[in-house]
């Protein structure tokens, strides 16, 4: 198992501008259904779209709220859309062309599905066995990003779960508050099971 340490500085002013915005939804998936409310919500974003790949990050690297979405979709037989929208806020849906014909023919190779077609539970039951792999000794697991992709029509997901380590704590540099915390990486396979990559 490869456990990637990584320090995160978060300058002692700054923790003033992290505020939510009133009244807006966080999908926190440490709750259950908060996969299916995710699914909803980026199809009320961007459409039920012939979707060739998700990806969902968090707001930070120590949380499970997923936050940025970024679908690539099908426009026609050349060029793919990529369409990025934030669940939480008010921000635009942006859209993007990818018309290399190397990545396009990959996404076309490799399958799609509708955005309401693709089972969004399988996010939620991921990341909880997922974390009862990860050794004991790494706590407060936030996942912070998730893909769900295609490869030759099956289903391929990779995510990112960040943890810290149960008898560390933050430490101060500077002016600066550091936080050591570790990424594990996993996969599906074909079958549905995870591996640590």
């Amino acid at each position: 198992m490869k456990i990637k340490t990584i320090n995160s500085l978060f300058i002692l002013g700054a923790t003033l501008t992290f505020a939510s915005c009133g009244g807006e939804n966080i999908h926190d998936l440490d709750k259950a259904g908060e996969a299916l409310e995710i699914q909803k919500e980026i199809i009320e974003k961007v459409g039920d779209l012939v979707t060739y790949e998700i990806n969902m990050t968090s707001q930070g690297e120590l949380e499970t709220s997923l936050d940025w979405v970024t679908v690539a979709s099908e426009k026609d037989e050349t060029t793919v859309l990529k369409s990025t929208c934030q669940l939480i806020g008010s921000g635009e849906t942006t859209t993007d062309i990818e018309d290399n014909d190397f990545f396009v023919e990959n996404y076309i190779k490799d399958g799609s599905k509708k955005l309401s077609e693709i089972d969004f539970d399988l996010v939620q039951k991921n990341f909880d066995a997922a974390k009862a792999l990860i050794p004991a000794e790494y706590v407060d697991h936030s996942l912070y990003s998730y893909t769900i992709e295609f490869d030759e029509g099956k289903r391929a997901d990779t995510f990112i779960i960040n943890a810290l380590q149960e008898d560390e704590s933050d430490h101060m540099e500077g002016n600066s508050i550091v936080t050591n915390y570790y990424e594990f990486i996993f996969s599906m396979d074909e079958n549905g099971g995870l591996t640590f990559e």
